[in-house]
């Protein structure tokens, strides 16, 4: 929308706002189409009956086109006075005037009709982007033909005011007006934008970055060559090699951008019309002065149209390579991201080819199969990773999921089992998922995607086993209470009076199994927060925090002998610790034959950063069998003599492997048992 200032409006031109008032824009044109028909006047010739030149419709081109409809009306009457104005000073009579006056008009709204209609996004057809590509180029060179054209065949009727043509003489007319519509219009195009010439320094500044001081020389170097050319041909005496300075226009297209390569195109193409007007230069060998003045500005459409096309064609491609080497850039960054997240997943990531190669393996995939892979596993090699079947025995290749999956099978979160090259069996989650079409190849590629689930299948089974064995120790103390509940209910509701050394002795099998019970939910709540309370690591005395433990067993029925070495510390969780070592020195002071009074010993030696903490014992000692499971849930190495949950060394365990260090039985300690375990000391 145009906005008034004063009686004119400003005018918005296509994106690029004219921040001048109206009437300085108004002002020039004025001047511009005065000026022109001035020009075109002056080189009328009386005995053709026609002007050698007419840029007054390229002026009239570029008026109308950075306008706009409410603009036009104001456009039509200035560009109407400018040109009677400028033909009645020179002398033309009012038929003639009239009729330039009219053809002008003509000339403008069919160049900007087609513009609109050929290229309404291209600025000065009612758009915003700048003349920039080939394609523009063409609706440009459309326009321009079709106005210069149409104006020639109404010139060359007359129009019923003046003397018609001859057709020798509309082609001449068509091609004269095309070569200023052309030139102007195309100078305008590129250089009247605001954005053209903050394009233009911007090129400037490139270029003195990249090329300071070589490309300098070079365009002084192209400047003088082309001055001394032009010079040669179109002096009096003219040589015989004009065509070369086309050479020049094509290193200006190449070189410059494309305002500057017009510009330098439009120069050197009114060189060689003003100097054939003037009668020197190569064109004279023509005789006709018409077809003389007609080539000449031929060879000023063809060095515009020539740099138009070379520099636009160069600025496109130029434009093109950056959004590749950007949209390359992009990839790369993309790839770069998708590699990062794939080497970084926990889960395995492959792509498996048709020929049953990895085309892709992140590093998940090494750690669950192996360094190897199993796509081509042989069991008989040793340290070979193997798919292998719930019997153990090794899968086949057609049997593996990619290969079902690559056959059309679904495969989707199924459960497989692998043997790595240290013999270990963990268990896999795979699923894979075949994928068309790539590389031209009818077979398809695999995705393939593991996730190890062996500790979840584990703590599932051990949920399982847990489950059962706290209802079976549960139940057992409960079938107890039951039971005697029962028999003491039968006591006092028989007739005798109840004998009370019975009814004692009933109460307390009650009461057995409900400490028994009591004792159970004691260790599961210590073994749940062995596992899950947050850690406040603290530098804690071990030999003080021993002491306390020691003496509150040194009060037992069995009156154990228990050491504790002075000195030791480490950082750690104080109330974890404090239950480690209460389970340990707890076991060794149960553990011991009947009539043996137990004796104890806390020690330790420092380590890299650890304490080697040893507590040993005189007691019973744990079979060989039992030493590596005696620290799984519930597992009891003396079921059968000695009471317990099964649960104190899995609590030791846990609370040992929470601060990062490991707990193990001592094989060489006999006889009794000596539980060793590290803790840090920084």
């Amino acid at each position: 929308m145009s906005l008034r200032v004063g009686a004119l409006p400003v005018v918005p031109v296509a994106g690029h706002r004219v921040r001048a008032a109206a009437p300085a824009r108004f002002g020039a044109f004025s001047v511009a189409a005065y000026v022109a028909g001035d020009i075109g006047r002056l080189s009328f010739d009386e005995e053709l009956g026609v002007s050698l030149v007419w840029p007054l419709y390229g002026v009239a081109v570029l008026w109308l086109a950075t306008g706009r409809r409410r603009t036009w009306p104001w456009d039509a009457v200035g560009l109407a006075a400018a040109t009677a104005i400028s033909l009645l000073v020179n002398g033309s009579t009012g038929p003639e005037v009239v009729v330039a006056v009219l053809l002008a008009l003509v000339a403008g709204a069919t160049w900007v009709t087609t513009m609109r209609r050929l290229a309404p996004d291209v600025w000065g057809g009612g758009g915003e982007r700048p003349l920039s590509r080939l394609r523009d180029l063409a609706a440009f060179g459309a326009a321009c033909a079709t106005s210069a054209a149409l104006v020639a065949v109404l010139r060359g009727t007359g129009l019923g005011l003046v003397p018609p043509l001859e057709v020798q003489e509309v082609w001449f007319t068509a091609v004269r007006n095309l070569s200023w519509i052309i030139g102007l219009g195309a100078l305008g195009l590129l250089g009247l934008p605001r954005t053209a010439w903050t394009s233009l320094r911007g090129w400037f500044d490139r270029e003195r970055a990249v090329h300071p001081t070589w490309r300098v020389v070079e365009t002084v170097g192209v400047l003088l060559a082309t001055t001394l050319l032009a010079s040669a041909a179109f002096a009096p005496d003219p040589t015989p090699f004009a065509f070369t300075l086309v050479l020049c226009t094509v290193w200006a297209a190449f070189r410059l951008p494309p305002l500057a390569a017009v510009l330098f195109a439009f120069v050197l193409g009114s060189v060689g019309v003003v100097a054939t007007l003037t009668g020197q230069g190569v064109f004279l060998a023509e005789p006709d002065p018409m077809t003389r003045a007609a080539i000449a500005q031929g060879f000023l459409i063809t060095q515009v149209l020539a740099a138009l096309a070379i520099s636009l064609g160069t600025e496109e491609r130029r434009a093109a390579v950056q959004r590749a080497l950007a949209a390359e850039r992009e990839a790369d960054s993309r790839a770069a991201l998708f590699s990062a997240v794939i080497e970084h997943l926990a889960e395995g990531v492959s792509v498996i080819t048709a020929d049953d190669t990895y085309a892709v393996r992140n590093p998940a995939v090494h750690r669950m199969t192996g360094e190897g892979g199993f796509l081509h596993a042989d069991p008989t090699r040793p340290g070979q990773p193997v798919l292998v079947s719930e019997s153990g025995d090794p899968l086949a290749v057609p049997e593996m999921p990619h290969s079902r999956a690559r056959d059309g099978e679904s495969v989707i979160r199924e459960t497989v089992r692998v043997r790595t090259g240290t013999g270990e069996l963990r268990t896999l989650e795979v699923t894979s998922v075949p994928v068309h079409g790539l590389d031209g190849d009818p077979r398809p590629v695999v995705v393939n995607t593991l996730r190890d689930v062996t500790r979840e299948h584990e703590e599932r089974d051990q949920l399982v086993s847990f489950a059962g064995v706290v209802a079976h120790d549960l139940k057992n103390p409960l079938t107890v209470v039951r039971g005697w509940t029962e028999s003491l209910r039968e006591e006092l509701e028989a007739d005798d009076e109840p004998d009370a050394a019975v009814l004692g002795s009933m109460l307390a099998r009650v009461q057995g199994a409900s400490d028994q019970m009591h004792h159970f939910i004691d260790d599961l709540l210590a073994f749940t927060v062995a596992r899950d309370r947050p850690l406040d690591i603290v530098d804690v005395d071990l030999s003080e925090l021993a002491d306390e433990v020691a003496e509150l067993r040194r009060e037992g029925d069995t009156r154990p002998r228990i050491s504790v070495q002075p000195g030791m510390r480490v950082r750690a969780d104080r109330p974890l610790v404090r239950q480690l070592l209460d389970n340990l020195v707890g076991n060794s002071v149960k553990y011991v034959a009947p009539g043996v009074r137990p004796q104890v010993a806390v020690t330790a030696v420092p380590g890299e950063g650890v304490l080697e903490v040893s507590v040993a014992d005189n007691g019973i000692g744990i079979p060989p069998a039992m030493r590596q499971r005696v620290f799984d849930s519930f597992a009891r190495a003396h079921a059968v003599d000695y009471s317990g949950t099964g649960l104190g060394l899995a609590i030791c365990e846990r609370a040992v492997s929470r601060h990062g260090g490991r707990i193990w039985v001592d094989e060489s300690h006999a006889p009794g048992t000596r539980v060793s375990f590290t803790l840090p000391t920084a």
